[in-house]
Formats: structure tokens, C-alpha cells, sequence
């Protein structure tokens, strides 16, 4: 399948000889990142080291200099996805689109989308300049936690308590592995309303009409 390919904003700061380790987000079903490794074509250096992704090369590339902060870095904070939110460059768009935009987070697929939005509280229509105070924060709160999440359980976005109480009662991965993705007309875990599908842009995405009400 096609594949986006993150580069944190961190790796314009490493030194040129440092070989990058990244990952490779494959699109459709959630599938779940994988490390690649991205090779310097240049010349070696003399005493048989390695070159890396050259700081200056990434800063100029007409794809990687424009990703947005990295959903995995360690260096993205809370405070700096708020700060992206509030931004007049992104504050009138909807997030149905906008969370999809590597531009805005780098390293965000379409299962994220709507795992994040649910989190948050957020209905996928609103736009950020739409939203309290509070919705801001724990979008942004959300927007690192479930990414973090699904990288370190291989793909599970759903609460890890519930998740094991689900595994207890005979609940395959299919069912107990998201909030709300993938999960159309079936009991939101949180209140018990059927989830919605709907889709925009040719991507799908799943909410709870009650959880998330405008």
C-alpha cells in the first residue's frame, strides 16, 4: 500500500553522520508503523563511517521541510501542539482534514483520527477555532497519548484497563483494540450509543454521537 514517510523536526538538529531511524506509516486499516532507515546516497567517509540524512538536505526537501511536529518525538510537547492549534494557519480547519495533514502533526493515519477526536471529547466536524479552552487541551493531550499508545501496543488506541477486561471476557482484538474506529453501530464503550461512520474527503471516520456531541 502507499506509505507516508515521517521525519521528525528533530532530525535537521543531528549531526550529518548520524544514521536516521524512522518510520514508515503504511495507509489503510491502521496498520502500524515500522522502522525503516533512510540511507544518504553521498559519498563515505574516509575512515569507513557512515553519512546520514544530511541536516541541510532535509531542511530543503520540498516534502520534509514542510511536516508538522512528530506525534513520537520526544521534543513535542503538549504546549506545542496547543500552540499549533491556536494557530491562524490552522484554526478554521475542519478536523476531519486537518488531522490528516502532515503538515499540522506529522506521523497522524486515519484510525488516529478518529481515536484522537473520541479522546478529546471533539466532534470530527468542529474546527479548532470552535473549541473551548479545554477541548484545545485535551486535544492536544490526545493527540500525543494515543499515538504513543498505539506505536508501543501495536496498534491499540483503546483504554488499557478496559482492554484487558474485554480480553477477560472473550472479546477478540477486532473488538477490543479501538474506542470507536472500525466499531459502526456497535455500543460506544463510554455510553452505550451506537457508533457512527461517515466519511469525508474518501477517508472514513467513526465517532459517538453522545460522547462527542457538537
Amino acid at each position: 500500500p502507499a506509505a507516508q514517510l515521517a521525519v521528525p523536526a528533530h532530525a535537521a538538529r543531528l549531526d550529518p553522520h548520524h544514521h536516521l531511524r524512522e518510520r514508515l506509516r503504511p495507509r489503510g486499516r491502521g496498520r502500524r508503523p515500522h522502522p525503516v532507515r533512510i540511507r544518504d546516497s553521498g559519498p563515505r567517509p574516509r575512515h569507513g563511517g557512515r553519512l546520514g540524512h544530511r541536516a541541510e538536505a532535509i531542511s530543503t526537501h520540498p516534502f520534509l521541510s514542510r511536516l508538522g511536529l512528530d506525534v513520537l518525538d520526544p521534543q513535542t510537547t503538549i504546549k506545542k501542539v496547543k500552540s499549533r492549534l491556536l494557530n491562524k494557519s490552522f484554526q478554521r480547519r475542519r478536523f476531519t482534514s486537518l488531522l490528516l495533514d502532515q503538515g499540522f502533526l506529522a506521523g497522524l493515519g486515519n484510525y488516529l483520527r478518529s481515536e484522537i477526536l473520541f479522546v478529546a471529547r471533539i466532534h470530527p466536524t468542529l474546527r479548532p477555532i470552535d473549541c473551548n479552552s479545554d477541548q484545545i487541551s485535551a486535544l492536544a493531550k490526545a493527540a500525543l497519548k494515543i499515538p504513543q499508545q498505539s506505536y508501543k501496543t501495536k496498534g491499540i488506541t483503546n483504554d488499557l484497563q478496559l482492554v484487558e477486561k474485554l480480553k477477560a471476557d472473550g472479546y477478540k482484538r477486532r473488538d477490543y483494540r479501538h474506542w470507536v474506529f472500525n466499531r459502526e453501530e456497535r455500543p460506544c464503550y463510554i455510553c452505550d450509543t451506537a457508533i457512527i461512520k461517515d466519511v469525508s474527503g474518501g477517508r472514513r471516520y467513526y465517532f459517538c454521537p453522545h460522547c462527542q456531541a457538537k
